[in-house]
């Protein structure tokens, strides 16, 4: 649907809505929600909806991040939804993971808005239709803030890797801090290290996955005031 939703008595979705419409959405009756409402561009934001059911809408995380509350459920609807998100309508580029149990999106895309495409299955009728979502993927705010950000460096190599990847990080003040890795699905893989950081020295460490499946995995440098570094980290086959 590309124009203005105009409801004044009551509608009832029971199927996929779209909306693209870049304004607000207006609503004196009544909107109750049993399928997917594709918002694409928040045009329903203020407009009460009683959802009883899936509502997509745009999304925000960082580099290396994963988001929370990927899409808006409520209840337990019947749906199930891909796992793969993809840059392309015909689902052949992927852009990151979906857990469905965890209702989180892990993203592989850079930073910027893109437009990115998953399937949701109705389990009920089995029927599946192409969903689209509006993310925006920015640069993670961590370190000590000001200008000390800048001289904080954290990186691991090679990246992708195969069994083994080194990672390397380095402070501009002395702190304790703890090293962990996560898995796509946002569990503990591995506290790789955890104590004190004398600034400026060069510390590095060897993540061994060689036991580990293949996939995205997630590096994360926790600093005492609570503020975290963020690194992705692709392992590709298990040569």
């Amino acid at each position: 649907m590309d124009g203005k939703i105009l409801n004044l008595n009551a509608l009832n979705n029971w199927g996929l809505l779209k909306t693209t419409f870049t304004g607000v959405n207006q609503n004196s009756g009544s909107i109750d929600n049993f399928g997917v409402i594709e918002d694409f561009n928040n045009s329903f934001n203020g407009v009460f909806i009683a959802n009883s059911s899936v509502k997509v809408r745009p999304i925000s995380g960082t580099i290396g991040g994963i988001i929370q509350n990927a899409l808006e459920i409520s209840g337990m609807p019947p749906y199930q939804f891909g796992s793969t998100w993809y840059k392309n309508a015909n689902l052949t580029d992927a852009a990151g993971t979906y857990a469905n149990g965890l209702n989180t999106f892990t993203p592989t895309i850079g930073m910027g808005t893109q437009t990115l495409y998953f399937t949701a299955k109705d389990l009920v009728n089995n029927c599946t239709k192409t969903v689209s979502i509006k993310v925006n993927i920015a640069s993670p705010m961590i370190g000590f803030g000001g200008e000390n950000d800048s001289k904080i460096l954290l990186n691991n190599s090679p990246n992708p890797f195969s069994n083994n990847s080194m990672i390397k990080f380095c402070l501009p003040k002395d702190t304790e801090a703890k090293l962990v890795v996560y898995d796509s699905f946002g569990r503990l893989v591995e506290v790789i290290y955890e104590g004190e950081i004398i600034k400026d020295e060069l510390y590095q460490f060897d993540f061994n996955a060689a036991d580990k499946r293949i996939g995205i995995y997630m590096a994360a440098l926790i600093l005492k005031n609570g503020r975290t570094f963020t690194l992705q980290m692709v392992k590709a086959d298990n040569r």
